[in-house]
């Protein structure tokens, strides 16, 4: 049994089969485990602010306030949180900077690209909330092949 730590991710999206596919993903990994999940941002917020988890994988589009500002509210609790925005939109790039997010995917994703670029953004060394000068992973660091997933 290994005894580094693993990287606790809090997932954010209000499609529960999505939500559910990147539970179960992360869970078989050996070095993540998914500390919980909400299905808007409201609760994301509420939930997922005081876990403080290393990752939060965050849909935009959500019932109550939008995946931008739950990734704002939870930063300002837990600023070395590190936050993946995902959305099927492709103009996601400069808002995400613009909140301090370290990647941005456009949807959909295949589970095994989300997989690299959560650990990919837990090597970036933490800065300061909110940095725009944090480098932001864009859907090219992931692999071509991984990406888009089938319909």
């Amino acid at each position: 049994m290994s005894t580094t730590a693993k990287t606790r991710v809090f997932v954010v999206n209000d499609q529960k089969p999505m939500c559910m596919l990147w539970q179960r993903m992360i869970n078989i990994q050996d070095d993540m485990e998914c500390v919980g999940a909400a299905y808007d941002g409201n609760s994301a917020v509420s939930e997922g602010g005081p876990l403080k988890p290393d990752v939060v994988v965050m849909d935009v589009m959500m019932p109550g306030i939008d995946g931008y500002e739950a990734a704002e509210k939870i930063k300002a609790v837990s600023p070395r949180t590190r936050i993946i925005i995902c959305s099927a939109r492709s103009d996601i790039h400069d808002r995400s900077r613009e909140i301090g997010a370290s990647a941005a995917l456009v949807l959909p994703v295949a589970p095994e690209a989300l997989i690299r670029v959560i650990r990919k953004v837990v090597e970036i060394s933490p800065h300061t909330a909110h940095s725009v000068e944090e480098p932001t992973l864009e859907a090219t660091d992931v692999q071509p092949d991984d990406t888009p997933m089938p319909q």
